[in-house]
Parts: structure tokens; C-alpha cells; sequence
């Protein structure tokens, strides 16, 4: 939610959000033009300052617009997980209802499930782990 104000409002004039969009994007093309008719309220699109100034030989006066940067993610956040998993390592597979990789090893007599939302969490992992992971092919 961090496009510049002429992006919005370009975005929001569209016609169509049928077949050129992607089903996956309507609902956020859907809140632009919802935000567009009501000024904005959720959006909050980056308008520019006005700075003006001077030359001072010429005594002409310019105006230059100055958009403040948009508020990223400087490290993504990577929540803790189970480490050494590969002295129980069962096998790994990919979950295409929950598009999520889950990993299942044993502890004990109990069977564990580790959830991967997002490839990065990988990093999370021990190096032993990552190699158990790479020589079990994901299924």
C-alpha cells in the first residue's frame, strides 16, 4: 500500500476488472477503486511536497515535487523453528491446498509436522538439516 498518489488514481480510472486481471489481484484493484471514490481513507497513496525555490540569478521561481520513500521490509521475518530434525528426518512433501511444504520426522514414538509457509524459512534451518533436505528430494 505504497504506490505514489498518480499511480492510485491512474490505477483506480481502470474499466474493466474482469478478464484482464488476475483473480488473485481483484480484490486489491477492488479496494483501489473503492478508495479512489472515498478520498482515500485506508490507502493512504504518497502525495509529493511542494518545495519551491529560487534562482537567484535568473529570479526565476521553480517547484519541485518531493515524494517521501515508502516504508519496506529491511529483513524479512523469518519465525523460529525446530532445529536437528534430521536424526528423525521421515520425509518432506509440498501441500498443494495449503501451498505450504511440511516436513515430517519422528521424535521418539511421536511424529512431528513442520509447516513452511515460505521458501526463505529454509534459511532457519541447520546446515545438517538443509542437507537432509536437499539429498530427500521434496514429494
Amino acid at each position: 500500500m505504497s504506490l505514489p498518489w498518480w499511480d492510485v488514481e491512474e490505477l483506480s480510472k481502470v474499466r474493466t476488472l474482469s478478464y484482464p486481471v488476475r483473480v488473485h489481484d481483484m480484490p486489491t484493484w477492488g479496494l483501489m477503486k473503492f478508495e479512489a471514490f472515498r478520498d482515500f481513507k485506508h490507502w493512504k497513496p504518497h502525495y509529493p511536497k511542494k518545495v519551491k525555490t529560487m534562482d537567484l540569478v535568473t529570479g526565476i521561481e521553480e517547484t519541485i515535487l518531493k515524494i517521501k520513500k515508502p516504508r519496506v521490509l529491511k529483513n524479512i521475518p523469518l519465525p523460529k523453528m525446530e532445529q536437528n530434525f534430521h536424526e528423525g528426518f521421515v520425509c518432506w512433501v509440498y501441500s498443494c491446498m495449503t501451498t505450504e511444504a511440511v516436513i515430517v520426522y519422528k521424535v521418539g514414538n511421536e511424529i512431528r509436522n513442520i509447516h513452511m509457509y515460505d521458501a526463505m524459512w529454509i534459511v532457519n534451518c541447520s546446515a545438517k538439516d538443509i542437507k537432509c533436505m536437499f539429498v530427500n528430494k521434496i514429494g
